[in-house]
C-alpha cells in the first residue's frame, strides 16, 4: 500500500505544479494582451494631427478645383478648401497659426457649396474676396478657448450653452444628449456638427455642415 500511496502523492504534486504553471502562462498572456492594447492606444494617440489648427485645415484642401473652391472630386464633407481660401483672404490664417487655445467651428466645402447656392456665382466670388465681411464672419466661427464637444455637452446638459466668439457675439450650442452627437451649432439656422473634435497643437477643430450667420445685432456689425 505504501508504494501506491507514494505514487498517488507524486501524481498529485505533479498535477498541482502543472496547474500553477498554466495559470502563470495565462497571466503572462493577459499581461501581454494588455501591453498590446496599451501600445495600440498609444499609437492612436500619436496619430492625432500634429501642427496648428491651420495646418490641419490646409491638409484637407482638395486639389484640382474647378471654377469654385467646392468644385472638386474630393469628399466635400471632409475637405476645407473654401475655408482655407477665406482664412487667407481675411488674414485670419495667421491668427490660427499663432494664437493658442482656440476652438474653430469649421464649415466644410459642402457648407460653402450650400451657401453659394443662395447667390449668383459672381456674388459668391465677391463674397470670398471681401476681406472685411470675411473677417467678421470667420471670427464668429472661433472661440478664444479650446473646447471639445464633450466639454460643451457636459456643460450644457440636455439644454444649451453659449460662448463668446472672437467676433464679439455669442454662439449657442443646443444639445439633446450629453455625448455631443446631436449638437446643433448656431442661432436657429439648423447648423449641425458634422465631425468629431480634432485636437491640434494650438486648439480644437469641430466640423460643421453650414456656414454660420453672424447675428444682425452683433457688437462689430
Amino acid at each position: 500500500m505504501k508504494p501506491i500511496t507514494t505514487f498517488l502523492a507524486a501524481l498529485l504534486i505533479a498535477a498541482l505544479s502543472f496547474t500553477a504553471f498554466a495559470q502563470t502562462d495565462t497571466k503572462d498572456a493577459e499581461r501581454n494582451d494588455t501591453t498590446r492594447t496599451g501600445t495600440s492606444i498609444d499609437t492612436l494617440a500619436m496619430s492625432t494631427p500634429s501642427g496648428t489648427v491651420l495646418t490641419y485645415l490646409q491638409g484637407r484642401v482638395a486639389k484640382n478645383t474647378g471654377a469654385a473652391c467646392y468644385d472638386h472630386t474630393a469628399n466635400t464633407t471632409e475637405s476645407y478648401t473654401c475655408l482655407v481660401q477665406a482664412l487667407k483672404t481675411s488674414g485670419l490664417d495667421q491668427t490660427l497659426t499663432t494664437t493658442k487655445n482656440v476652438t474653430v467651428f469649421a464649415p466644410n466645402d459642402e457648407a460653402f457649396k450650400q451657401l453659394a447656392a443662395t447667390m449668383t456665382p459672381e456674388d459668391f466670388t465677391r463674397f470670398l474676396n471681401n476681406k472685411e465681411q470675411l473677417t467678421a464672419l470667420l471670427n464668429y466661427h472661433v472661440l478664444p478657448k479650446a473646447y471639445t464637444l464633450e466639454n460643451l455637452s457636459i456643460e450644457a446638459g440636455t439644454t444649451s450653452v453659449s460662448k463668446k466668439t472672437l467676433q464679439g457675439s455669442d454662439i449657442t450650442l443646443n444639445f439633446t444628449d450629453q455625448n455631443g452627437s446631436n449638437a446643433v451649432v448656431g442661432l436657429g439656422n439648423n447648423t449641425f456638427v458634422d465631425a468629431a473634435t480634432v485636437r491640434t497643437d494650438n486648439g480644437t477643430v469641430i466640423g460643421i455642415d453650414r456656414v454660420l450667420s453672424v447675428p444682425s445685432e452683433s457688437p462689430n456689425s
